[in-house]
């Protein structure tokens, strides 16, 4: 590389937590390499917890090649959510002329912003595989679910079949009666729904269906029969952070027909003994592919081969597990390869060369093997 190459990190939508944990690293991982890079951040300060704090600056003041742009708009929503209307920021865009745009940002419409690529910095999560909180993608398109490159077949299958030990523990584990466990009735359609992390910190529920778990569990009661059971698993982070006493008293307003779990782990024993589940942003849907449990799509676009249901109205009164389509196995596999092969990094580890591979949707083979070996090295695989 001749001339330095010029990446902007995009973070409207960065907690402190998650630029300390996953920004910081990345840029030393990137700063550290022979190739020349130019960094600049683009953020603000604390608004709704995203944005950046002094700390946040603090600790990485020593990195030599990082450029600050503190954007003080006057209406601090805006730099969030549509920051194509902010004075000022599209000429500070067209003046640093990035080759590579980072985003972490609810604002879907950055492209119309700026010069050179734009990718979304998104969680890695795909359970039932084992993930790092601190492990990410790199979106063309986040929230569009299942979606496969053309001509990664071959690529996937690999890594698909790299990551066989974790699967077939993960089908293990989740094996068994599970209704019985979780005092579900064996007699009644049940409808796995599990709900977002509704902190206001969270501002990509801006495009979901339903922002909150009651409007969602008021809109499935008012649409769907009442012989449906909602099996409702809340987010842990809810109940660490964010007043749930409307859930619980919507939940108990009605017994007969929504049954609320509020413990870790709950939601993939759901998942595998449902006879459908909702999704919508959250990751919880690869479980439903993973699983073979029909899905219902509530909103954000999703494959043809995870064979969801468009939208509430799509769920018959009366069904089953086996009367519903679902994830075509061979696909699931070739997807969840992919995506753990194909698009996981670790930020901390992340250098140029791979990062362009990763922009560019062409990873290589030790780039597959890095990432399959984050994934398995975390599974818990008896013995």
């Amino acid at each position: 590389m001749n001339r330095r190459m010029k990446v902007l990190f995009f973070l409207p939508g960065v907690t402190p937590w998650w630029f300390d944990e996953i920004i910081a690293p990345m840029l030393r991982a990137l700063l550290a390499g022979p190739q020349r890079v130019e960094a600049h951040v683009v953020t603000a300060k604390l608004w709704r917890n995203t944005g950046i704090t002094p700390e946040n600056y603090l600790g990485v003041a020593d990195l030599p090649g990082v450029q600050w742009h503190i954007v003080d708009a006057a209406d601090p929503a805006a730099f969030r959510f549509a920051a194509a209307k902010v004075e000022g920021l599209r000429e500070l865009a067209a003046g640093i002329d990035p080759d590579l745009v980072l985003a972490r940002s609810p604002d879907l419409a950055l492209a119309e912003l700026f010069p050179g690529t734009v990718r979304w910095l998104m969680e890695a999560a795909a359970p039932p595989f084992a993930t790092d909180v601190h492990w990410i993608v790199l979106d063309e398109q986040p929230f569009h679910h299942g979606f496969l490159p053309a001509g990664v077949d071959a690529f996937a299958d690999d890594c698909a079949a790299r990551l066989a030990p974790p699967a077939d523990a993960a089908r293990a584990r989740l094996a068994g009666d599970h209704r019985a466990a979780l005092g579900l009735p064996a007699d009644r359609p049940v409808l796995a729904v599990p709900l977002h992390y509704e902190h206001p910190e969270n501002l990509v529920l801006v495009h979901a269906a339903h922002r909150d778990g009651t409007g969602l569990l008021a809109a499935l009661l008012d649409t769907l029969d009442p012989a449906i059971l909602l099996a409702v698993s809340d987010h842990p982070l809810n109940r660490l952070h964010v007043d749930r006493a409307p859930l619980d008293v919507l939940a108990a307003r009605h017994p007969d027909r929504i049954a609320l779990f509020t413990g870790a782990g709950q939601t993939d024993r759901l998942a595998a003994c449902a006879d459908a589940m909702t999704s919508d942003l959250s990751k919880t849907w690869t479980l439903g592919a993973f699983l073979g449990t029909p899905l219902l799509n509530l909103g954000r676009p999703m494959a043809d081969w995870l064979g969801a249901l468009p939208g509430l109205t799509a769920l018959p009164a009366r069904f089953s597990r086996d009367s519903l389509p679902a994830a075509d196995p061979v696909a699931a596999r070739r997807w969840f390869g992919w995506h753990i092969g194909g698009r996981l990094v670790d930020p901390a580890r992340l250098d140029v060369p791979q990062l362009l591979r990763r922009v560019a949707g062409q990873p290589d083979a030790a780039d597959a093997a890095q990432a399959c070996r984050l994934v398995l090295d975390r599974q818990e695989i008896p013995a």
